[in-house]
């Protein structure tokens, strides 16, 4: 008889505790906060040790709180994540550094050869190998542009 009563007492404490940490459904609208995408149990227990399920299909996942039998949200359990861990400290700021100005660097003297290099002959002794072929004049210009076009290819000026 006395066994029968401590059983008895026992589990009315063990009901109650649990009814004690019995929330409203109402009161909750999903978890205190939602764990990482990377989390992968279908039960999870949020800061509160409130119990929640996975529900939906693919990335549309849906926590919907577990219940007891009388429609009271299950609490009290021990959280599945530990709490988030003091964010770092920031970190130092650069140490402004003067820069050295930038080095003056000579220019390098700059040679034009011409001419043929000693020990060689000329190949052509038509004017091709003109030092002076390249420079162009105002009056060149025009003289040319009365012959030929300036689009790409150049076409004959009919005159």
């Amino acid at each position: 008889m006395f066994a029968r009563r401590v059983t008895v007492l026992a589990l009315a404490f063990g009901l109650g505790a649990t009814a004690a940490n019995a929330v409203s459904l109402r009161d909750v609208a999903g978890p205190a906060e939602l764990p990482p995408a990377s989390y992968s149990s279908d039960r999870y227990v949020d800061s509160k040790g409130c119990v929640f399920v996975r529900a939906g299909y693919g990335a549309n996942t849906v926590w919907v709180p577990q219940v007891t039998r009388d429609r009271k949200l299950l609490c009290g359990q021990t959280p599945s994540l530990r709490a988030a861990a003091a964010p770092a400290k920031p970190a130092p700021k650069p140490v402004a550094v003067r820069a050295a100005p930038p080095a003056k660097v000579a220019a390098p003297r700059t040679r034009v050869r011409s001419g043929v290099p000693a020990g060689f002959k000329p190949a052509w002794t038509d004017g091709r190998l003109n030092p002076n072929r390249g420079p162009r004049t105002a009056r060149g210009d025009a003289e040319m542009a009365l012959v030929w076009t300036n689009t790409v290819p150049r076409r004959l000026v009919s005159e």
